[in-house]
């Protein structure tokens, strides 16, 4: 959209490609805000203090301060090259799709003798991403369904594509209505499974339990959205894409004398004693 704007305007437009940056400033560049929205504070806050900064030499930009590396260049909407896309944000070994990319031209800079730069592991770029968007979607969400309690998008779905959703005494419909919260604010996400606060969303196996248990399959709702950008499916797919709804919460039919089976209290404490009396815990 920036540099839709700026080629419009005849210019193309100033960028800064950061490398080698403190965790909490990758967690914080994760994060889906608005436009207009800065992350650099998202960070300081993460930190516990302002992030430094400091201004490129030949934009001023501002950019971490501390960052091992940073590439300034332009960036031109009307310059596009074809590539094969990077596959580390979903970890999946190969993607056969071919995308239109911007050309990116990195002006020469000043340079320095760096040591090794951070490789960014598959697994590493999809929990980073989850925590963020799960971040961000209790956020969103929060206006529209005011009994969710806790988001998760776990490693298993890449980070990106599955979420659970957790609501604290959810009325009829609201199930429903989360579903929509979760694709209305990231079009990415493919599968929603919706759970009640009993549940901790980040454990799969309690989530795969509320679903053996508590879900419905002749009752899963399904929904057809328009097909993200940056979707796996190869440019030439359809237009569409399925969504998956599992509504895993309890049922206002359902019987009222369950109980969730879980060890007593005293045989816990005792397996514990008897941990730390043979140290092995």
């Amino acid at each position: 959209m920036l540099a839709r704007a700026a080629h419009a305007r005849g210019e193309k437009l100033d960028i800064a490609v950061c490398i080698g940056n403190h965790p909490a400033v990758l967690l914080a560049a994760c994060l889906y805000l608005g436009l207009g929205e800065d992350e650099l504070p998202i960070a300081g806050a993460l930190l516990g203090e302002p992030l430094e900064v400091v201004r490129c030499a030949a934009s001023g930009l501002l950019v971490p301060a501390h960052c091992e590396c940073v590439l300034e260049g332009t960036l031109d909407a009307a310059s596009r090259s074809r590539r094969d896309p990077s596959a580390s944000s979903t970890a999946c070994m190969k993607i056969t799709a071919r995308v239109s990319l911007r050309r990116f031209r990195v002006d020469p800079t000043p340079r320095r003798d760096l040591p090794g730069g951070p490789a960014r592991l598959p697994s590493e770029h999809c929990l980073l991403g989850g925590v963020a968007i799960a971040a961000g979607l209790f956020r969103a969400m929060h206006s529209a369904v005011p009994s969710v309690c806790n988001v998760a998008v776990g490693v298993g779905g890449a980070g990106r594509l599955h979420a659970v959703v957790a609501l604290r005494g959810a009325r009829p419909g609201e199930a429903r209505k989360a579903m929509f919260a979760v694709w209305a604010a990231v079009n990415l996400v493919k599968q929603v499974v919706i759970v009640d606060d009993d549940i901790d969303p980040w454990d799969a196996i309690q989530v795969e339990w509320a679903q053996a248990t508590r879900a419905r399959p002749e009752a899963r709702f399904r929904h057809r959205a328009r097909r993200a950008r940056r979707s796996l499916r190869a440019a030439r797919t359809r237009r569409h894409l399925g969504k998956l709804g599992i509504d895993a919460t309890r049922k206002q039919q359902d019987r009222a004398d369950w109980e969730l089976a879980r060890p007593p209290q005293p045989a816990l404490a005792r397996a514990r004693e008897i941990l730390r009396e043979n140290r092995l815990a």
